[in-house]
């Protein structure tokens, strides 16, 4: 059976962790949703890890080919390959997980500061090592705009940069939307996100979990999904 993650938020810390040993559970105001990387599910956790996000990211085919070309970080292609980056890096992430039965799964450092301190693993190194070894992916800009990338049910939605957010929202074609202005004219767009964890008006900073993609019953309807805006080429867009 797929290992079921844990939805931090909500739970209460009643013990203190020691990884693969006693049961714990955390409370709503001890963790921040953002810095958490597993599906949403609910219960008690008993082997909790901490992963470096950057590091991963850093890894990955798609930041080391940013690096390789020069690729600016003000144009569709940067975009659109960091998020093909910020992909490969949460399925490899949730896969390692998996794979070592880890049922918690959190921003490196978060974990080791709470009264009590939890302890967990450091798994980076190993989601480094897979990353590092994985075949690159497409890559498809037409125009102004990048292609869409569909995003796998229960997967924490990261930005992939700082930025701020423009817009949170409910729209009857594209369900609950989020927008992310990254600067230099360019936007990210969440469609048919499951679970929004920003406002508004609301500065992120990279690595941060903005929401959380639909579950399996939504996705079968519809996915969510990215995509990189060109707003100076959008249509219907004036100078």
């Amino acid at each position: 059976m797929k290992t079921k993650f844990l939805a931090l938020a909500l739970l209460a810390l009643l013990t203190t962790g020691v990884a693969g040993a006693a049961q714990c559970t955390i409370q709503p105001d001890q963790l921040d949703a953002k810095t958490v990387y597993s599906p949403e599910v609910y219960g008690e956790f008993n082997k909790p890890a901490e992963i470096d996000i950057r590091r991963v990211l850093r890894a990955t085919y798609e930041f080391r080919e940013i690096k390789r070309s020069r690729i600016g970080q003000g144009t569709a292609e940067y975009w659109i390959l960091m998020s093909k980056a910020n992909d490969r890096a949460l399925n490899t992430i949730l896969a390692i997980a998996e794979a070592e039965e880890y049922d918690l799964i959190v921003r490196k450092g978060i974990l080791g500061n709470l009264s009590p301190a939890v302890q967990s693993d450091d798994f980076t190194d190993l989601v480094v090592e897979k990353v590092k070894n994985q075949e690159p992916r497409g890559l498809s800009i037409m125009g102004g705009f990048a292609e869409s990338i569909s995003v796998d049910p229960d997967t924490p939605l990261v930005a992939i940069g700082d930025g701020k957010v423009t817009a949170v929202l409910e729209d009857a074609t594209l369900g609950k939307v989020i927008k992310i202005n990254h600067g230099e004219d360019l936007e990210l767009r969440y469609t048919y996100v499951g679970e929004c964890l920003v406002k508004q008006d609301q500065e992120i900073k990279e690595g941060e979990t903005i929401g959380r993609s639909r579950n399996e019953a939504e996705s079968n309807e519809r996915e969510t999904e990215i995509e990189v805006v060109n707003l100076k080429e959008e249509p219907g867009q004036t100078e």
